[in-house]
């Protein structure tokens, strides 16, 4: 509890079950817990919103949790309510790799006004379904997955328009990247592990691949 603060303060107090690498467009359910840092009790129905603070298009902020209960809660000083937040990073919002998230309680209602305290989360987010795991598509054959020593590409539709191929890891760090169409691409010095092939076009939504590197 903070000395002379004059009024109630909502903080959060701990986050459960929030893991720190995220699937983009996969729900994700974990506990929050919602502390009264204040001086004064507070009565009302608390909220949680997040933000990502690189992202100016994202206004207003979204809820992670609103209290959607007919009874108020009243939290006294030092008293923590533990509540049950829902999150779905949506890609409009995120990028593949490191993200910085804001995360800060609210009221919906209540009395007295209430300040908020605000934390900072860096989470790794991974592409999401929808990637191929085997990749035979109408825009190009990868193979073979899992691999080794190398990747094969073959591009099916030169009308695509094609602008680039990159590898990158699961922090959205690029390996690879070639401007010029190509079939093998070798892997030799690859880490054993999880990767993406992103082969992009100039008129239409890149198409990505799922590889592992034994």
């Amino acid at each position: 509890m903070e000395e002379g603060w004059a009024q109630a303060k909502l903080g959060i107090q701990s986050l459960m079950g929030m893991p720190a690498t995220m699937e983009i467009g996969k729900p994700y359910q974990f506990r929050i817990g919602i502390q009264n840092r204040g001086t004064q009790s507070w009565t009302g129905k608390p909220g949680i919103f997040y933000k990502f603070n690189t992202d100016s298009s994202q206004t207003p902020p979204d809820f992670m949790y609103h209290d959607t209960s007919a009874q108020a809660v009243t939290l006294q000083p030092g008293d923590t309510l533990s509540v049950k937040a829902f999150f779905n990073p949506l890609s409009a919002h995120w990028k593949v790799g490191k993200n910085i998230v804001v995360i800060w309680p609210a009221a919906q209602i209540g009395s007295p006004p209430v300040a908020a305290d605000t934390i900072h989360l860096l989470i790794t987010a991974m592409p999401g379904v929808g990637i191929a795991e085997f990749a035979y598509s109408p825009q190009a054959d990868v193979f073979p997955n899992p691999t080794s020593n190398f990747l094969h590409i073959h591009l099916k539709d030169h009308q695509n328009d094609f602008e680039c191929v990159r590898i990158y890891n699961v922090l959205g760090e690029t390996l690879f990247r070639s401007f010029e169409e190509i079939d093998v691409i070798p892997l030799e010095n690859f880490l054993h592990g999880m990767y993406f092939l992103e082969i992009a076009y100039k008129k239409q939504s890149p198409a990505i691949y799922r590889f592992i590197k034994q």
